[in-house]
């Protein structure tokens, strides 16, 4: 019984051993992470390829577009840089006072003021030709009568606004009175500007 119960308990062994031996339980579940990682290694060495190739793709393609938009960007400044020269288009025919910037270089800034007499014209409150031109801002102008309408002396500009120095009566650039013994504003004119100077219809 002995010797029988070793025989089978050998061949039992055996046929354990076999199994083992043609299902690897261990190398089996281990082999598909190794396929993994092999997958993985070579999905990232796939990506890091093409990551290179779309590298060298951006970076020429980069270079390209820095290129293009300079020199687009050069010949734009340049362009630019020609167009004060061209010719005045504001209307000069008529009842038109001129004011060159060659003449009068102070209204080229903001801020600036001219203030000229003008023959041909008379303000409706005292009949003077005084006007003053302000630059209210780059390319922007506004020309009044520069008569007080209170006793009819000369207003200045203070840089804020225009002030009469015989009684203290002030105006805006409207031409509105904000503090004096006025209720009547200063005349305005009309304005054109361009490359060459300032026009007032009178």
């Amino acid at each position: 019984m002995s010797a029988d119960t070793n025989t089978v308990g050998r061949r039992k062994l055996l046929v354990l051993v076999g199994a083992a031996a043609a299902y690897p339980a261990c190398s089996s579940s281990g082999s598909p992470p190794s396929g993994g990682e092999g997958d993985a290694s070579a999905s990232s060495g796939s990506s890091s390829g093409s990551g290179s190739s779309s590298g060298s793709s951006s970076s020429s393609g980069g270079s390209g577009s820095s290129s293009s938009s300079s020199s687009s960007g050069g010949s734009g400044s340049s362009s630019g840089g020609t167009k004060p020269e061209a010719g005045p288009s504001c209307t000069t025919s008529g009842n038109v006072l001129s004011l060159p910037f060659s003449k009068y270089p102070a209204l080229m800034q903001a801020g600036g003021t001219a203030s000229v007499t003008a023959s041909g014209y008379s303000d409706p409150v005292c009949g003077q030709n005084n006007i003053i031109v302000i630059a209210t801002g780059p390319g922007q102008y506004v020309a009044l009568s520069s008569s007080c309408t209170h006793a009819c002396c000369t207003v200045s500009w203070t840089g804020s606004e225009l002030h009469c120095p015989c009684h203290g009566t002030t105006f805006n650039t409207a031409g509105q009175c904000t503090n004096g013994r006025t209720s009547q504003p200063l005349q305005s004119l009309q304005t054109c500007a361009d490359a060459t100077g300032v026009y007032v219809t009178l």
